[in-house]
């Protein structure tokens, strides 16, 4: 007790004669600048240890003033607003803090600041080996306002504000009212997003994906100017559109104008696709290849359009009202369901174009200009032994006829100004033989005195007479005086 005694009356001793204090086993001198110097090399100093409740519990604390937490286990300091960790304090983890700022501060609760110039330096970095945790977490729970952020890296050079890397897991995670992530770029890329192996560079699970806007109306919302919604890839990559289910649908512009592929387009009315080139179109498992042409009522049935396209491998048609009505095959040969019938049988067409099997009256019109002259009894042509030509000669004109035509009809037509007469036709064939013809059929008419309008004679005899093969038919028309004799 007496030794204690001499102690405390030496120490105010020394603070009565110095107005410091100095506690040390050397007996030196505080130093100059210090209020209380305690000097060891073997002893440690203690400030008060409470719990964090204890700490809390202080009435009015000075700034600056300094406990131990051994709640916290941490050196605390009190900043004139809060108790803080003292700078260089170990936290002890798991490390769960908070703390209310009465005025804002820019800089941050928290900042780790790593000024080392080596390319690799990193100022966090957060690992976790769970399965489903997370390496940094970032949350701001504001109600309001849409520039807050749970997470914010920015890089004033040209590095890369955030990476996230995770071999199965997310690389970067963002969840927010308004913006899950953002990236912010002056001159190179404000979200970079990459997959080194099998793994998705980006993944959207629920909501709307916005290119250009930030008010997306469909999973994904491209907007902008000309130029913006563009795809390209190297010369070995191809670009799918997909609906995505079996049941789903690709709709390219259904509100928009117009098309083009491999063109900018330049359409006329109501045209939607300018296609640059030439189209394909494959054969899937359920038909073959073409395109398919509604009506005006929009119908899906095959009964309400037209569809133009493959028959088989080996054909190609069109198919109107459920049934294919005309094609053609690889040898060129056309078939058409109209022109079917028994036999073989002439293709007519009708003074509108239609093509037709089923014959029609026609009248096939020889203009004098059609006619030659040939003399008397040319061995070209056969005529009935009952006549017997002499003078100037006959008129003779080719017949061109197809085959399958039939002759059911010949009216001669004739104006004589001069004589009574008579006026006479013969229609033949030439045979192999071209010295010999094949008497078809032959008429006449008497003409009594000179008359002012052309006389139509119509003649049927051996008629009808059809066409069986591609020989040359001629008919010769001749006229005769009473007198027998040839006139012009």
């Amino acid at each position: 007790m007496k030794t204690i005694t001499h102690f405390i009356l030496a120490i105010f001793t020394i603070s009565a004669t110095y107005s410091q204090v100095g506690i040390n086993t050397d007996n030196s001198a505080p130093h100059s600048s210090a209020q209380l110097d305690v000097k060891s090399t073997t002893k440690a100093f203690y400030p008060p240890r409470m719990t964090t409740a204890q700490k809390n519990a202080i009435a009015s604390p000075q700034a600056g003033a300094v406990v131990f937490d051994n709640t916290l286990n941490q050196l605390s300091f009190y900043n004139g607003t809060a108790w803080v960790a003292a700078a260089g304090s170990v936290l002890t983890l798991p490390y769960n803090q908070s703390l209310n700022l009465a005025t804002p501060n820019l800089s941050g609760i928290f900042t780790i600041g790593n000024y080392y110039t080596d390319s690799q330096a990193n100022a966090i970095i957060g690992n976790t080996y769970s399965a489903d945790g997370n390496g940094v977490i970032g949350q701001n729970y504001a109600e309001n306002g849409e520039f807050g952020a749970g997470v914010a890296g920015i890089h004033f050079g040209t590095g890369i504000g955030i990476i996230g890397n995770s071999i199965l897991g997310t690389g970067v995670f963002g969840k927010g009212k308004i913006k899950g992530v953002y990236g912010e770029s002056d001159s190179g890329a404000g979200g970079f997003f990459k997959s080194t192996g099998d793994g998705y560079a980006l993944i959207t699970d629920v909501g709307n994906v916005g290119i250009g806007t930030l008010t997306p109306t469909s999973k994904m919302d491209i907007q902008g100017s000309e130029n913006l919604s563009q795809f390209y890839f190297g010369s070995n990559e191809n670009t799918f559109l997909r609906g995505g289910k079996s049941t789903s649908h690709v709709i390219i512009n259904d509100t928009g104008d117009k098309i083009g592929l491999g063109t900018s387009p330049v359409l006329r009315g109501e045209e939607k696709v300018d296609i640059n080139g030439r189209l394909r179109i494959r054969s899937s498992t359920a038909g073959t290849a073409g395109v398919w042409f509604n009506n005006t009522g929009n119908s899906i049935s095959t009964a309400n359009g037209a569809f133009h396209g493959m028959v088989n491998d080996t054909e190609t048609g069109i198919w109107i009202c459920n049934a294919w009505r005309f094609w053609v095959n690889a040898n060129g040969n056309v078939t058409s369901t109209s022109l079917a019938g028994v036999g073989t049988r002439p293709v007519y067409a009708n003074n509108s174009g239609t093509l037709t099997a089923t014959p029609t009256n026609q009248t096939l019109t020889l203009q004098p200009s059609d006619f030659q002259s040939i003399s008397g009894y040319s061995t070209l042509y056969r005529y009935p032994v009952n006549l017997n030509f002499s003078g100037i000669g006959s008129l003779v004109a080719a017949v061109k006829l197809p085959v399958g035509a039939v002759i059911n009809n010949i009216v001669m037509r004739a104006l004589d100004t001069k004589t009574d007469g008579q006026i006479l036709y013969s229609l033949e064939k030439v045979g192999t033989n071209t010295n010999i013809g094949t008497f078809i059929s032959s008429g006449g008419s008497t003409i009594f005195g000179s008359n002012a309008s052309p006389i139509n004679t119509s003649s049927t005899n051996n008629l009808p007479h059809t066409i069986t093969s591609n020989s040359y038919y001629y008919i010769t028309v001749s006229a005769f005086n009473s007198s027998a004799n040839y006139i012009s």
